[in-house]
């Protein structure tokens, strides 16, 4: 489901930047504009839910648009900084969890490094876990990468500001957050690919 045949290629593509269970009966699905809309922009992302029982009825879906669930797909939605139905923006492709940790909803990206390459006050302590291959320097942007998170108690937001939750010397995209590890959130596995040469690392999260 998570490519433009099944929503049409002026919609966000739900579910490629995560799906997760709502704790309500609703799976919730993170998308943003595809690389073939007119407004493409994949750091903005959009919200749709649907029933547990229902799937793949794409009738069945209803969709943030800002300030209620509506049975219209959004078309279109600017993505300019003022979307009014988006619910993160500067975001990349991530995925999302509950976190039995902190009680609230995690979503978890790649992006620059903050606070002038010092991690956050409030960075977790980090645990690596074995990686197949020594995080190597991006050739083209040397620049040093980071795995991101916000938090919500609801789905539709407000999000917490970002925090670091991982660093290294390479470019890093699309993490997968792996709760299943660690029911109890103090931990997080989280795998991610890594640009030029292309392979994955794990690393352990361990919330203070």
């Amino acid at each position: 489901m998570t490519n433009s045949q099944f929503w049409g290629i002026d919609s966000p593509i739900y579910g490629n930047h995560g799906t997760v269970d709502g704790r309500d009966g609703f799976i919730y699905l993170f998308g943003a504009l595809g690389a073939n809309s007119p407004n493409y922009n994949e750091s903005t992302n959009f919200l749709a839910r649907v029933p547990f029982s229902n799937p793949t009825d794409y009738w069945a879906y209803t969709y943030w648009d800002g300030a209620s669930w509506s049975n219209t797909p959004l078309s279109n939605p600017q993505t300019d900084g003022a979307a009014p139905a988006s619910i993160i923006k500067g975001a990349p492709q991530g995925s999302v969890i509950w976190s039995n940790h902190y009680n609230q909803f995690m979503y978890l990206y790649p992006g620059p490094f903050f606070s002038n390459g010092k991690p956050h006050q409030d960075s977790p302590i980090l645990k690596p876990h074995i990686s197949p291959a020594k995080s190597q320097k991006n050739a083209k942007t040397n620049k040093i990468i980071a795995i991101l998170a916000v938090t919500s108690s609801s789905l539709t937001g407000p999000w917490s500001e970002p925090i670091t939750l991982y660093t290294g010397d390479t470019q890093y995209y699309a993490p997968v957050a792996q709760p299943h590890y660690d029911v109890s959130g103090k931990t997080l596995a989280v795998s991610m690919s890594v640009f030029e040469p292309e392979f994955m690392v794990s690393v352990v999260v361990d919330f203070d």
